[in-house]
């Protein structure tokens, strides 16, 4: 699948991690099983939708809705902690990349790579690290790093701006569509791969992809 066959020229690429370069999410939802199963909430009890509905959706915004919906007693803070110490554990065992990002990726030499991602930086750079990714990318941009998480465009306005580029010269690589609205939103172009969602979902997308390698060779000689 591929949308769009404009002529475009980019300076520079802005990945997103979970769910593009990172086959992730299936751990995220091992984590939060793992964490509310020691609450004493089942599979069952939390829905395959909701699980579902979880992919590409801040832990903060999945920990507001899980607090109330059954009536958990522990702190939101300590919540969210609880699941990200569960996702460490489970990244240096279990994480791979998604089947030819790795190799298209190293092949890519003097390009500007940046990285945007909602993923705290404590998880982004092991992650980078277990994928041996660590060193390709120029700039590393956190939720740690930005006031508003996605769909907020501030994580690719601020890798845009250390990139030293312009959001307008920059093509992104999303799987969502919070990450797919915050790069439309900075300007960038969109190349949306459906790795994690369908292709209705990714209407902020300029162009789709069915998955991250062919999106990296598209834009290879469309990068000056």
């Amino acid at each position: 699948m591929v949308r769009g066959s404009e002529a475009v020229r980019f300076r520079g690429v802005v990945f997103d991690l979970d769910g593009v370069v990172a086959d992730s999410e299936p751990l995220h939802v091992r984590a939060w099983v793992q964490v509310l199963d020691g609450l004493g909430v089942s599979v069952r009890e939390i829905g395959e939708p909701s699980l579902a509905s979880w992919v590409g959706v801040p832990d903060v915004e999945i920990v507001a809705g899980l607090v109330p919906r059954f009536g958990l007693t522990l702190e939101s803070g300590e919540l969210l902690d609880r699941k990200r110490a569960a996702y460490r554990a489970l990244v240096p065992g279990s994480l791979a990349a998604f089947p030819g990002v790795r190799e298209e990726l190293a092949s890519w030499d003097g390009v500007p790579l940046g990285m945007a991602t909602a993923t705290p930086r404590r998880e982004a750079e092991l992650m980078l690290q277990t994928l041996g990714l660590q060193s390709v990318f120029r700039v590393l941009i956190t939720r740690d790093d930005v006031q508003r998480p996605k769909p907020a465009p501030d994580c690719y306005l601020l890798a845009a701006s250390r990139l030293g580029l312009n959001p307008a010269g920059c093509a992104a690589v999303e799987d969502a569509p919070y990450g797919a609205r915050a790069a439309r939103e900075a300007g960038l172009h969109v190349l949306g791969v459906t790795t994690s969602y369908p292709a209705e979902r990714l209407g902020e997308a300029h162009r789709l992809f069915s998955t991250v390698p062919q999106a990296i060779r598209w834009l290879k000689p469309r990068v000056a």
